[in-house]
């Protein structure tokens, strides 16, 4: 029924800057068709021009000038954020024409209107080029700096030849052209363009044939773009009529993008103080708010002034709904432990009963809603590696096995459902995740692609620099691959099944530790032969083991606990040392409360993250010493070393207040915890959710941006 994208996308599914239909609609085809229908009416239909500039300038660009100024001059944050530019440009806009009329410089004010009208149609499409590059991961430095020179080419050349077919437009240059030279000129021109649109072509060709993604939006831009000009630059139109028809392109994008950027402007309104972790939801009469805070429901009447506790589960409280007659609530409660859900419901005075799905009691079952008449109730339940949608009969019957059915048997892997309040349909939701990986070099702030064909995440290269290990993640699983440092001969050395992270080099380059996760058991660390083989897990009593750092000697270990989302967030968190080949197990004093460690180049420190992601600290082995290098206002993690081991990065996520909203990586200086930002996702990527991960042997910084996938469909039920 429709696609919801979120992050970055997959190459061989094209992403859209509001969606396919949208884009389409206004940005590309549609837009094209606005200037080709004013041309068409004006040439076959023989509406008067007069009537059809008219039209154009009140419905279309006045209003976009409207739009403009509503957007920057009427806008309070706008004002504050660039307001010098914004009365700056608009003083020297106003005072140009005067002087230059006073100047007697009329006609080159006319010539330069008209320039930069052009300029400015063609800035935008420009913009919109590399929405469309962003949006679709297209950022090779070779395709980057074709792309901007076949646009450039192609849109500029019918403007820039159009005096030499007009005799109104040769009339606005100042001097005329002469013939020989008018001929010279548009052959010289004509020939640049054809060098550049084959150049452009064969490089397409290139692509299709190694499989790599054409950014099918882009190229529809393009075609959508450039045929306009030429038809309208070389009809026998009037100049005001070129103008005209020209520019509408322009403000049907325009009214369409800012449209869309001031649905998506305002954050959501606070709940009060309220910081409901995972879970909230009004009740059918849209009177009382139900929210989680952990394994606590709370109540809360008044949107938030007030609240009052409800009732206390047994695990991590998410995905919180209401009967139809608003009289239960049922949820789903997570055993950060196991990472196992189950389906719970609560009864009068603040009393709860596990919900019997009919299913074995182990079953790993997630997110319940109930039909508008209450007969049904759907649940999902994850096991032989994939989600499926069940239905429990809630209307009582002998007849009944007490069995549920399965909605969803095989195809599409569904993670989640919703259904209609006013007819007998569900909305069903399919869900792939995957990652796309970047190097960002810091000399030339350049972010490029790494291993565009695998879905990178926790990159780690040897100490050699010739090796690689990494996971390849895929929704539900994640595997542990061996390569070359460029990807090739890539080997899997996990089994499917066990969900694993952050895999490292031991320093001899033998083998490789990480972190993993089998079906209903807690996080543990494991080590392998970098050749692979048998799996091997430390038995040591440390529950929920976690970020496994290598020390010199290649057979000892420091290890980390997983952060409160993976475990239960009441449990104690602490670092440790531990010897493989016999056995001992330390406790590094003052770890108390801290998780996360990284260890530094010289193996002589590490830095760590407290347990609330809010402080880094600095380990020093020799003095056994904390230093506090960082206490952010908002969320921190993942911590790497450069290379020197001068500079640790860490990732600074999205803060409640709006700053960082796509989050960013931070370097803090070990010495003396001077910081600065490196690198802000938005600045590269649209809608990105990435995290930098470590850096590479020439200081790049290895990035992966989680891309997600949901489908939506339509079902009719009985």
């Amino acid at each position: 029924m429709a696609t919801a994208t979120i992050g970055v996308q997959e190459g061989s599914r094209p992403s859209w800057i509001v969606s396919a239909r949208a884009d389409i609609l206004w940005f590309t085809v549609g837009g094209a068709a606005s200037a080709f229908i004013f041309w068409a009416l004006w040439r076959f239909s023989h509406v008067p021009l007069i009537v059809l500039v008219g039209i154009w300038a009140v419905i279309f660009d006045e209003t976009h000038g409207f739009a403009t100024i509503s957007r920057t001059y009427l806008d309070a944050e706008e004002r504050k954020r660039r307001g010098r530019w914004l009365w700056g440009s608009l003083a020297f806009f106003i005072a140009i024409g005067p002087i230059l009329i006073l100047l007697h410089l009329g006609d080159w004010l006319e010539l330069a209107t008209v320039v930069w009208g052009y300029y400015h149609v063609f800035k935008q499409h420009y913009g919109f080029m590399m929405m469309y590059k962003k949006k679709n991961r297209d950022f090779s430095p070779e395709d980057m700096k074709l792309d901007k020179i076949f646009f450039a080419a192609a849109f500029y050349f019918p403007f820039l030849t159009y005096p030499l077919h007009s005799s109104e437009a040769a009339a606005i240059l100042p001097y005329p052209i002469p013939a020989r030279l008018a001929s010279g000129y548009e052959n010289t021109l004509l020939f640049v363009l054809i060098l550049v649109t084959l150049a452009y072509v064969v490089r397409q060709i290139q692509k299709w044939r190694q499989g790599l993604d054409l950014n099918w939006p882009k190229q529809l831009l393009f075609a959508s773009a450039i045929p306009v000009n030429y038809v309208l630059f070389r009809s026998a139109m009037p100049l005001l009529g070129v103008y005209a028809a020209v520019t509408i392109f322009h403000n049907v994008q325009y009214h369409r993008l800012v449209w869309f950027y001031n649905q998506n402007k305002y954050p959501a309104r606070p709940l009060g103080d309220i910081e409901a972790q995972f879970a909230a939801a009004f009740s059918p009469d849209g009177k009382v708010i139900a929210f989680a805070q952990h394994k606590t429901i709370y109540l809360t009447p008044d949107e938030g002034a007030t609240y009052h506790r409800l009732l206390e589960a047994p695990g991590e409280v998410s995905w919180i709904r209401w009967s139809p007659d608003g009289k239960h609530l049922r949820f789903t409660v997570n055993d950060l432990k196991t990472n196992v859900g189950s389906l719970w419901e609560s009864e009068d005075g603040g009393k709860i009963r596990r919900v019997q799905t009919g299913l074995e009691p182990s079953a790993n079952a997630c997110c319940g809603i109930w039909t508008r008449d209450s007969r049904h109730f759907l649940f999902s339940v994850f096991r032989n590696e994939r989600w499926d949608l069940w239905n429990a009969d809630e209307h009582w019957s002998p007849f009944r096995s007490g069995k549920p059915l399965l909605v969803t048997a095989g195809g599409p892997e569904i993670v989640t459902a919703t259904t209609s309040p006013i007819e007998d349909r569900m909305f069903v939701a399919e869900y792939q995740s995957s990652t796309a990986s970047f190097k960002f070099d810091l000399a030339h702030r350049a972010l490029t692609p790494f291993l565009p064909n695998r879905s990178v995440e926790d990159p780690s290269f040897s100490a050699d620099g010739k090796s690689l290990v990494y996971c390849e993640q895929h929704t539900e699983q994640s595997v542990v691959w061996r390569s070359n440092s460029d990807g090739t001969d890539a080997v899997p050395l996990t089994d499917p099944k066990l969900y694993a992270r952050w895999p490292h080099f031991s320093p001899n380059g033998k083998r490789i530790a990480f972190m993993g996760k089998w079906p209903d058991k807690p996080w543990q660390i494991f080590w392998i032969s970098v050749e692979g083989g048998a799996l091997h897990e430390i038995h040591v009593p440390v529950i929920s083991q976690a970020d496994v750092n290598w020390m010199p000697d290649s057979q000892s270990i420091l290890f980390g606990q997983t952060p409160w989302y993976l475990a239960d967030p009441d449990s104690p968190r602490a670092i440790y040392l531990h010897n493989l080949q016999t056995g001992s197990l330390e406790k590094v004093p003052g770890s108390d409360g801290w998780f996360s460690p990284r260890l530094a180049p010289d193996a002589r420190r590490f830095v760590a993250l407290s347990a609330d992601e809010h402080k880094l600290a600095l380990y020093e082995f020799a003095t056994s010493q904390w230093r506090v290098l960082e206490d952010s206002q908002g969320p921190i993690g993942a911590p790497f070393w450069s290379p020197d081991g001068k500079w640790i990065y860490l990732n600074q996520h999205a803060r409640a207040d709006g700053i960082d909203r796509n989050g960013s990586v931070l370097r803090i200086r070990a010495r003396d915890g001077v910081k600065d930002k490196v690198l802000a996702f938005s600045e590269f990527l649209a809608e990105p959710s990435c995290n930098g991960w470590t850096t590479a042997q020439d200081g790049s910084i290895m990035v992966s941006c989680w891309q997600a996938n949901a489908n939506v469909y339509d079902l009719k039920y009985e």
